[in-house]
């Protein structure tokens, strides 16, 4: 069962528990993208995020639409490693620091890291 998390039920997260979190993503590196996957072998980018997060404890929706109105919004400048950012409202990765996101970006790819190509916005949860 995934429950939407609000800002408030997220205690603010340490870096360590960032960097666990941005290790689980990290690790899925080169799995294909499929609609609608949460993992194990493959992911889009919602599930992803949704097992990235579950690496923590924080179980979120897998729809990127209910993901944006999670945590607080942050400003472009303002994200920091582990953010949600959302090159549109239909696509999500995680920030990793220095403009690049880890995402699993569209069918026929694998999840990988690449630069954030555009910004919609971003939120944060930790």
């Amino acid at each position: 069962l995934h429950v939407a998390v609000s800002a408030a039920a997220v205690p603010p997260g340490s870096s360590s528990r960032i960097e666990r979190m941005i290790s689980s993503a990290m690790a899925q590196r080169g799995k294909p993208y499929v609609f609608g996957s949460v993992g194990p072998r493959s992911y889009d980018c919602s599930g992803l995020v949704v097992h990235s997060f579950l690496a923590v404890g924080v179980h979120l929706p897998h729809y990127t639409g209910d993901l944006l109105h999670l945590g607080h919004a942050v400003g472009k400048s303002a994200m920091r490693r582990g953010d949600l950012v959302f090159p549109s409202s239909h696509h999500v990765g995680i920030y990793l620091g220095g403009g690049m996101m880890v995402v699993a970006p569209h069918s026929g790819t694998v999840v990988q890291v690449q630069k954030v190509y555009a910004f919609y916005t971003a939120r944060r949860l930790l």
